[in-house]
């Protein structure tokens, strides 16, 4: 069941923006121009992120045929959501006793988990990292094992998926623990064991940019994408209370159980088993930890959402004696009419449906509206009979169905409009044979993945800290002086802007199309 929620429908539709593409492109470069110590994307050094996931990516795209592509872009993300989902059965039958563990389940059918196991993105490997991490170092702290190797190993590759989060995530956690209770043992050794993974890289690489003096590569990626990134980040700026509201849809349809069965007394503290307070410590430091910072993304409390899960049953087993949790579940079970109800309106007036959806997918549709509805109904019953084990299964249950239409038919759908792929197509049969260079005004990576020639990087007209990445390259108009006779990738806004302020040469319009967002890409052919 979860290799089917987790690799149903993952070479569906085109390589994501801005993400899945950039970091394909990486990947891609690395098997090509052999790349493997210091990544480049577009044939320039990459310090955003260290090599691991890319190399994941390589890996995968190796064993299945050479060429990257959406399923093996993707699969090393399904393969750790897989690895989670097996990691928090053995530790719930090891911690309960129980033969019929749930917080895989509840792991596996929550929103945020289930996508991030789709996309060519670097946090569910981060996830899996500090989850053997937290695991292993839980077993420590309790006495249930000695060894410290697999937690300092797990930081220690963790650091290569990302940085120095996987390092101090679970070792926050963990001091938490150890500050609680005063005779649990830290697992000191592991420190030195999560040295040793990044320690080797940073030494061939070291040799690396030593030989191709590319110190500022080095800088950039130990202190520009870590501590910079963390106190004083350019972008992705949000209110200190931004993780309080995410958390809501992105731990859906389970957030709100969590919420209310916060232990925010010492009563409700005293009730929990050992390994449920490691648990709500660890997601406590994660919520705090990236609150602290100005820069937030969602996706960033990704390593909190199995400890979550953890939790669960023991609020999900109130259901028949907390009037709370029961209107809490009730009230997550009436959500789910919001999107249920609307497609099953839809399926009813059938010419509300797109044409590429009236014929075979329709029945699916038909099946999938109707399933939804039922299940909601079935949810809203068992949650009034105290019921907690049926309402489990409908809430996993409208997950699947879920699944089945945003990876199944809604994403192969919308991926004609979203993929800059068909527009690239049709820039590479006007390029492929004209020695000219082909340039884009603010470069993203889908362009150069789904291209066929180098791309040459341009700035916007104006540009600030927000986009350092356009600091120091070259604009449309300084360009086309140094090259007349030349092919540019441009917005309609962009373009605007430097038809107003500079005198440009002489140009086609040679292609026009939109791609994502309703922003409309040109091709333009300067000459003299």
């Amino acid at each position: 069941m979860a290799c089917a929620f987790f690799l149903f429908g993952l070479g569906g539709y085109d390589l994501s923006a801005p993400d899945e593409p950039r970091y394909a492109l990486v990947a891609q470069e690395m098997m090509r121009d052999g790349h493997w110590l210091l990544p480049h994307r577009n044939q320039r050094a990459y310090p955003d992120k260290p090599p691991l996931f890319f190399w994941s990516i390589a890996a995968t795209s190796t064993i299945l045929g050479g060429e990257i592509g959406p399923w093996s872009a993707r699969l090393p993300s399904a393969l750790a959501a897989l690895a989670i989902f097996g990691l928090l059965f053995q530790w719930e039958r090891e911690t309960t006793g129980t033969d019929t563990p749930v917080s895989p389940l509840i792991a596996m059918a929550s929103y945020r988990f289930l996508f991030q196991a789709h996309m060519a993105q670097i946090d569910m490997l981060l996830c899996l990292t500090t989850t053997i991490a937290g695991i292993e170092g839980y077993r420590h702290l309790t006495g249930a094992t000695r060894r410290t190797a697999l937690m300092g190993l797990a930081m220690g590759f963790g650091i290569l998926a990302k940085g120095p989060v996987a390092w101090l995530i679970p070792v926050g956690a963990c001091l938490l623990y150890r500050l609680m209770h005063r005779d649990a043992r830290f697992p000191v050794h592991a420190m030195t064991w999560s040295l040793i993974p990044p320690l080797i890289w940073l030494a061939a690489l070291g040799i690396q940019v030593w030989q191709q003096q590319q110190w500022h590569y080095f800088a950039n990626l130990l202190f520009d994408q870590t501590l910079v990134r963390y106190v004083n980040p350019w972008h992705h700026h949000k209110p200190i209370t931004y993780y309080l509201t995410t958390f809501l849809y992105d731990f859906f349809p389970w957030s709100l159980l969590l919420y209310a069965g916060i232990p925010a007394s010492k009563q409700r503290w005293r009730q929990l088993a050992q390994h449920e307070k490691f648990s709500w410590l660890f997601i406590a430091f994660v919520f705090v930890f990236f609150s602290l910072s100005k820069g937030k993304r969602n996706l960033y409390l990704m390593p909190c959402f199995p400890f979550a899960a953890v939790v669960l049953p023991h609020i999900l087993k109130q259901i028949g004696q907390s009037r709370l949790v029961r209107w809490v579940a009730g009230f997550t079970s009436a959500i789910w009419l919001l999107p249920a109800g609307l497609l099953l309106a839809i399926v009813i007036k059938n010419d509300l449906l797109p044409p590429q959806l009236s014929e075979p997918p329709h029945s699916l549709f038909v099946f999938a509206a109707v399933s939804w509805v039922c299940l909601v109904l079935l949810s809203i019953r068992w949650v009034s009979r105290h019921r907690w084990v049926p309402f489990l299964w409908s809430q996993v249950a409208s997950s699947a169905v879920l699944v089945i239409l945003l990876y199944g038919i809604v994403l192969p759908w919308v991926n004609p409009q979203r993929s800059a792929k068909a527009f690239m197509t049709q820039v590479n049969e006007l390029v492929r044979d004209d020695p000219s260079p082909l340039a884009m005004v603010d470069f993203r990576a889908a362009y150069r993945f789904y291209g066929v020639r180098h791309v040459v990087e341009l700035s916007t007209l104006a540009t600030d800290r927000s986009e350092p990445k356009l600091l120091g390259l070259p604009d449309l108009f300084e360009f086309t002086q140094l090259n007349p006779e030349s092919w540019v990738i441009i917005r309609e806004p962009d373009l605007q802007d430097f038809e107003s302020h500079c005198d440009l040469p002489d140009y086609d319009e040679v292609l026009r199309s939109y791609v994502g967002d309703s922003k409309q890409m040109i091709l333009l052919r300067f000459h003299h």
